[in-house]
């Protein structure tokens, strides 16, 4: 059937219109594995599209193409290999320039995915009988809009499934597959079952009461997974089955390449990354190390976190802006480090990351090719799982007994489809674990979550409890502390349990004034019961059996305002829009100046073109503003009234109508945020500061509409605190009476061991921080890796030069510089000198 629909899909698009070609033939590039084993070999295939074209001409399909119309087939070996399509295809556009009308094939996903993307750049359409993966549907897969599928799908095939289990009444069902990958086929029984699972939690067709894979062997215990089956369901659905050299010196400079993310929310965005490493280049310059007849030259290049905008942007960069670089610095996004590192192992180019830290990275045969010029030089998930493994089987503890089974709670998604740390650091220790001698150590609870609203942390916990005694957890910190608010209410923090917490930023995110901080510095409902009262209470201390509460006294006065009707039936204040018509809360300088970290929320409900202040503190200080009805904007001041980057966001608020609208500044890292309906909607790097909040709070001035339900914290909230804020004005009996939380919560961390990294100590790193703020870089692991690598990169250059390598040679073939790389000691930031480990300079890859 497939072979019968290439034909007629290929007919299609060469009578849709003339495509500029680089030859005048129409060229027909089939895409398969040599390999005759496979049923869609390149023999077969090719056969078959020739044939088609034969008799589609017989037919006088072509008459309209006129006579000196020209179809050329030209076919590839996939190899069935995402790595060598790519390499293939690239070569034959940019340096044969080649370029295919069509392309047929590939088949199996994953080379279906790289040829689409490909495809999808150079506007060329790609016709597949297989990707029959679920990940493919168009109003998910974006990056491949030149994609036919002509063949069957796993979405039909779920569909079809649930037709059958519909028309029956088939509620429960057991998921039996095995999930091991073959070199050609992929991970099919995988992705089946995905689109088969995908169908049930969408339709609620039935409920999946088993799901049992393949071990570590490949093999599916069958008969285990039959007599689990027979206790749990009655359905069972079951599933078991050329190294080119290219490039040159396309310039006289050492050109340095830096690849980051522009978005400012990165702790490694373009500009703290560009900053630290042009100060690191004028550093090594004015040392002497870079040598007097050496020219750099500092190139960017925005990844958007980002696998396939990264490779077509390197790709364009390369061939047809004629710029090759003589070293990468970055990116640090997972998927954007691997094409990064696939590229330039081609080119030659040494890369340094500070991320790419999945144990995938490793030197296995089928690694070692596509990444052999990647240096990491920050932490990888390998070493963190060595960690883990070493203190599990520390005789001190001894947890490798019987009685102490593992379970692993994880957060498994973030807003960056690309960025999912905690499935990465999880898989790592899972391995790690594997290759233990200690059997006796074992998971034997897996629980992946995805958000916290949707996650009942005390329902997790009382099954972990019963099969396990050490939980291992990688979740954001307020995720973090509500599991542990359930671990005390359980009595799971009185020493029989251990929980290891894998910090997922590895920023100190489980440290810092923050943690503890759960509740506002200033809460004013601003409806008709409170007034301009200020609600919000902070924690001073244990009385007897009784935590004491006492109140902020944040009180404000009203002037010129009247109550409406607010959000769910509770009234607001109205302001009129006036200057008269405002809030006033003074501020005595203490608990209201949240001069460095700060969070402030409120509910507003604008007019069409209103242009008012919401939120501010006076004396030119910090300030949230409408503006034009639909834009949202504010205004940050440094301490000493300098004013810095306006954070903006138009078309955001929908006016005559309720809007949860926040801003937040985060001291650690720099940023400050607008934040909509508990989303982000803008950000922006205003440095490291200490913000102009010493003035009293002025509130509605000239803003005409409704306001309600102002917050103000000390600290940054991230978007799960936002959400859960949303209703912090209910009108409720006081839920700080008699509550310990405080104190519980501190309590029940006594119980938990966080794994982050260590900061250096020393005078000479301390100096180095400073300096970076100076330049408005907050520092973190990230910066300091990259400032690092240029310090590495440039010494090695130096060393292979002097030891009478040619400069010109250099700029050709990294790999002569990367040598001088590999097994050596060298002075970093902190002036302690970096060890010597395989992970970072030993080919960086474990």
């Amino acid at each position: 059937m497939a072979a019968r629909l290439f034909p007629v899909t290929f007919c299609l698009i060469l009578l849709s219109g003339k495509i500029e070609v680089f030859s005048e033939d129409f060229v027909i590039l089939v895409i398969q594995p040599q390999d005759v084993r496979y049923a869609w070999s390149l023999d077969k295939i090719t056969l078959t599209v020739e044939w088609a074209i034969d008799d589609l001409g017989d037919r006088g399909l072509f008459n309209s193409l006129g006579t000196n119309t020209v179809f050329r087939v030209l076919s590839l070996d996939s190899e069935c290999s995402q790595y060598r399509t790519n390499l293939k295809l690239t070569y034959l556009y940019y340096e044969q320039r080649l370029r295919p009308s069509v392309i047929i094939g590939p088949t199996d996903v994953f080379t279906v995915a790289e040829a689409s993307r490909l495809g999808t750049h150079w506007k060329v359409p790609v016709i597949t009988a297989g990707g029959p993966a679920s990940t493919f549907r168009e109003d998910e897969f974006q990056g491949a809009p030149m994609l036919t599928r002509v063949g069957h799908t796993d979405n039909k095939l779920a569909k079809a499934v649930g037709s059958l289990l519909s028309h029956f009444n088939w509620t429960r069902v057991a998921l039996v597959y095995r999930d091991s990958k073959s070199k050609c086929h992929g991970s099919t029984c995988f992705f089946r079952i995905k689109a088969i699972k995908d169908m049930l939690n969408e339709t609620k067709t039935a409920n999946i009461t088993m799901e049992r894979t393949d071990g570590p062997d490949g093999q599916v215990d069958l008969d285990s997974a039959m007599k689990d089956v027979a206790e749990v369901a009655r359905v069972i659905l079951g599933l078991v089955v050329a190294n080119v050299k290219i490039g040159g010196v396309f310039s006289e400079e050492f050109v340095i390449l830096v690849i980051q993310p522009q978005q400012v929310s990165y702790a490694w965005s373009l500009d703290k990354i560009n900053s630290t490493v042009d100060w690191a280049l004028d550093t090594l310059r004015d040392t002497g190390v870079l040598g007097k007849n050496n020219s750099f030259k500092i190139h960017t290049l925005d990844s958007e976190c980002d696998n396939y905008k990264t490779k077509i942007k390197l790709l364009d960069l390369y061939y047809v802006d004629f710029v090759k670089p003589s070293v990468v610095i970055g990116p640090t996004c997972p998927f954007a480090v691997t094409e990064t590192s696939r590229l330039a192992s081609q080119w030659l180019v040494p890369v340094f990351t500070a991320g790419g830290t999945s144990a995938t990275l490793r030197t296995a045969s089928d690694f070692q090719s596509e990444y052999e010029m990647l240096i990491r030089m920050g932490h990888t998930d390998g070493k963190m799982a060595d960690a883990v493994a070493t203190f599990l089987s520390d005789p001190t503890v001894n947890f490798t007994r019987p009685e102490y089974r593992l379970a692993m709670v994880y957060h498994s998604e973030t807003a960056d489809i690309q960025q999912r740390p905690c499935v990465f650091r999880m898989a790592a220790i899972k391995q790690r674990l594997e290759r233990l001698n200690e059997t006796t150590i074992k998971v034997v609870k897996d629980e992946e979550y995805t958000d916290r609203a949707s996650s009942d942390f005390g329902a997790i916990l009382d099954e972990i409890s019963s099969v396990a005694r050490v939980v291992i957890t990688c979740t954001p910190i307020s995720d973090l502390q509500e599991m542990m608010r359930a671990a005390k209410n359980r009595g799971m923090t009185d020493g029989r349990f251990v929980f290891i917490a894998i910090d997922p930023e590895f920023e100190g995110m489980y440290y810092g004034t923050h943690l503890w901080k759960t509740g506002p510095v200033g809460l004013w409902p601003l409806n008709r019961k409170n007034n301009a009262k200020d609600v919000s209470k902070s924690y001073r201390g244990r009385k007897g059996d009784r935590c004491i509460w006492v109140g902020n006294w944040n009180n404000g006065t009203m002037a010129n305002t009247e109550y409406a009707e607010g959000p769910d039936g509770v009234s607001s204040v109205v302001f009129t829009g006036s200057p008269v018509s405002k809030m006033v809360i003074p501020n005595n300088g203490s608990i209201l100046d949240v001069r460095q970290s700060l969070t402030v929320l409120v509910k507003i409900n604008g007019s069409a073109n209103g242009n008012g202040t919401i939120f501010s503190y006076d004396g030119s200080g910090m300030e949230l503003r409408q503006q034009d009805g639909k834009g949202l904007s504010a205004r940050f001041v440094r301490r000493d009234g300098h004013f810095l980057k306006q954070v903006k966001k138009d078309d955001v608020l929908t006016p005559d109508e309720w809007n949860y609208i926040g801003v937040s500044y985060d001291y650690r890292t720099g940023i400050a945020k607008l934040w909509h309906d508990g989303k982000e909607v803008a950000g922006e790097s205003i440095g490291i500061v200490d913000l102009r909040t010493q003035g009293d709070i002025t509130v509605g001035e000239q803003f005409k509409g409704r306001i309600t339900c102002l917050q103000v914290y000390n600290y940054a909230m991230d978007d799960s605190q936002i959400e859960a804020a949303k209703d912090a004005c209910e009108d409720r009996k006081d839920e700080f009476l008699d509550s310990c939380d405080e104190e519980e919560l501190l309590e029940a961390f006594r119980s938990v061991l966080a794994i982050t990294l260590r900061k250096p100590a020393t005078e000479e790193f301390k100096d180095f921080v400073k300096k970076l703020e100076d330049r408005g870089v907050k520092e973190n692991h990230y910066v300091t890796a990259y400032h690092d690598s240029m310090v590495l990169f440039a010494t090695a250059l130096n060393e292979t030069i002097a030891a009478g390598a040619n400069p010109a040679d250099l700029k050709e073939n990294g790999s002569l510089i990367l040598k001088n790389m590999w097994n050596r000691t060298f002075q970093g930031c902190s002036r302690r000198p970096q060890e010597k480990t395989p992970d970072i300079f030993d080919n960086a890859i474990t």
